[in-house]
């Protein structure tokens, strides 16, 4: 499935790049605000992170959606594009 890059993944934790939020959240710091008009919310060290796993048999960027059970934030997001 492809990542609607909802930001489902860097709210419950940050990712091995990422860090906590010092506002007390789960989420991570690098998650961007929402964007519209989807509500989008992606990750700012995308590309970072991306080159830096170019080599690797399974790359945490560019896989694909690894949260699509459960995840309203993707569906609301799915929903509204296909509208």
């Amino acid at each position: 499935m492809t990542c609607v890059k909802s930001g489902f993944c860097c709210i419950q934790r940050p990712c091995p790049y990422g860090e906590l939020s010092k506002t007390g959240l789960k989420e991570c710091i690098y998650l961007s605000e929402p964007i519209e008009p989807f509500g989008q919310r992606p990750c700012m060290k995308y590309e970072e992170i991306k080159i830096h796993e170019e080599d690797s048999k399974f790359p945490m960027m560019g896989s694909g959606c690894s949260s699509q059970y459960f995840n309203d934030l993707r569906d609301a997001i799915i929903k509204e594009a296909t509208k």
